[in-house]
């Protein structure tokens, strides 16, 4: 703590104040800040702006770190320092800080949002069309004599292949919301920005796994909930697979939690801990670990399926065996921003881009289940 309290000792916590609507300390805060501060070059009203941050930060940063153990409240306090530094001694319009803020508030936007990223994970891709080759799901060895030779076993494989499809657009921000000094909302705006981009992501790869799994469970409009899980789960087993997690619309996770709630283990009454009343988190189910995702709008729904839970043939969950994972995340570029030179106007005219593409495996899509009102 030393290290820190070398220079923050002399901050007083009642001049701290949230000026945002942010909360003081995130990404979307810093960057309304230092796009205030860039507003007015070279001016007193900028530095005064610039000082008021650096100090929100500086007392924000000292409870942070109090805690936390040396090693690595010195990586916090040191990058804080820098950027510190720089602030002091340069214009920020002349540094790099507020396309770089620029970028974290994206992510920070992006961060709710993460569904299918957390569940699927990403594969790198080092071009934009990229062919991967993916195994068969085992089966069992032949019998051998003693002493005698060995069986040569041929692994059957299917090829994914990529070819990235580029998504983003740059029509987000008026030059008017600048010009009349409204940065918070700026900020705000390019927060969403961060959102929709992952959304993107979410909604093309719920459209490719309900096209492409291999099983489906009709439930003909009973034994719905968690009764449907587990025959959408003995589906998969039967085929060899054995599911690990489970992607929900709004309406399957609601009729799935008003089921728990009746039997008491969703209030914590069994097994102690968070309680789903508490924390709004259903547990795993059957072990599966569950995801929940609702498109925003049509514009990447599936042609053939309805994701939805209230009326016959929509599709209300998916269950997938990550162990032998069907579906893959290809992603040549996350979410970006492309050249931001000027901190005020340019930003009104920075373009957000990400490329990836999602596929299944031919082979392992019965390692993907439907499951239909």
């Amino acid at each position: 703590m030393a290290k820190f309290e070398e220079f923050v000792t002399d901050v007083n916590p009642m001049t701290v104040l949230d000026r945002g609507m942010a909360p003081a300390g995130s990404h979307e805060w810093r960057l309304a800040r230092m796009l205030e501060a860039a507003s007015m070059p070279e001016s007193a009203e900028g530095k005064r702006v610039i000082d008021r941050m650096l100090e929100t930060e500086a007392f924000i940063l000292g409870n942070n770190v109090r805690d936390v153990p040396r090693y690595l409240a010195d990586v916090q306090v040191e990058a804080f320092k820098q950027r510190r530094e720089l602030l002091k001694t340069e214009a920020i319009e002349s540094t790099n800080l507020v396309p770089t803020e620029y970028q974290a508030t994206l992510l920070e936007g992006a961060e709710p949002n993460k569904v299918v990223r957390q569940m699927l994970g990403t594969i790198p891709l080092t071009s934009n069309d990229k062919t991967i080759p993916v195994g068969d799901t085992g089966g069992v060895l032949p019998k051998a004599s003693e002493a005698g030779e060995l069986k040569q076993r041929e692994q059957a494989y299917s090829k994914v292949s990529f070819s990235t499809v580029k998504y983003g657009a740059a029509d987000f921000i008026s030059s008017e919301l600048i010009e009349d000094g409204l940065f918070d909302i700026v900020a705000a705006e390019v927060k969403k920005i961060g959102a929709r981009g992952e959304n993107t992501l979410n909604e093309v790869t719920l459209q490719t796994i309900l096209d492409g799994a291999g099983k489906e469970h009709d439930t003909a409009g009973s034994d719905q909930g968690i009764k449907a899980i587990v025959t959408a789960r003995r589906v998969m087993k039967k085929a060899g697979f054995n599911p690990t997690s489970l992607l929900m619309s709004a309406e399957f996770e609601g009729g799935v939690a008003a089921e728990g709630t009746t039997f008491g283990q969703y209030f914590g009454s069994l097994g102690g801990g968070s309680s789903f009343v508490t924390t709004g988190q259903i547990p795993r189910i059957l072990g599966m670990a569950p995801y929940q995702y609702d498109p925003l709008d049509g514009t990447y729904n599936s042609s053939t399926y309805t994701w939805d839970y209230g009326a016959d043939g929509e599709m209300g969950a998916v269950l997938m065996d990550l162990n032998q994972q069907g579906a893959f995340i290809g992603m040549r570029r996350d979410i970006s921003v492309k050249k931001f030179d000027d901190p005020v106007r340019d930003i009104v005219g920075a373009t957000v881009t990400m490329r990836f593409d999602v596929e299944v495996a031919t082979n392992l899509d019965d390692g993907i289940c439907r499951v239909e009102y």
